[in-house]
Formats: C-alpha cells, structure tokens, sequence
C-alpha cells in the first residue's frame, strides 16, 4: 500500500481532523483515507 506525506499541512486543519476523527470514534489515519475516498469517487459529504 502506498504511502503519502504530506509538507506544512495547516495546524488548525491538522487539529479540526483529530478532533473530528475522536469524535466519529475513528484514528486521524481512518478518517483522512475515508474523507479522500468519499472525494475522490465523487461521494463527498459537507464538512
């Protein structure tokens, strides 16, 4: 599986994420995957 990395992410949306991800129960990992797949496919939901 490939890897991505990412350079001078923004804090507040790096914080926004774990938070987000702690709430919906899922790691910071899960949640970004899940969010990129829902973009990616055309089945993005408003944040």
């Amino acid at each position: 599986m490939a890897m991505l990395s990412i350079k001078d992410f923004p804090d507040d949306v790096y914080k926004a994420l774990k938070i987000r991800a702690v709430k919906e129960g899922k790691t910071l990992r899960e949640l970004v995957i899940e969010l990129l797949t829902q973009t990616v496919k055309g089945k993005g939901k408003e944040v």
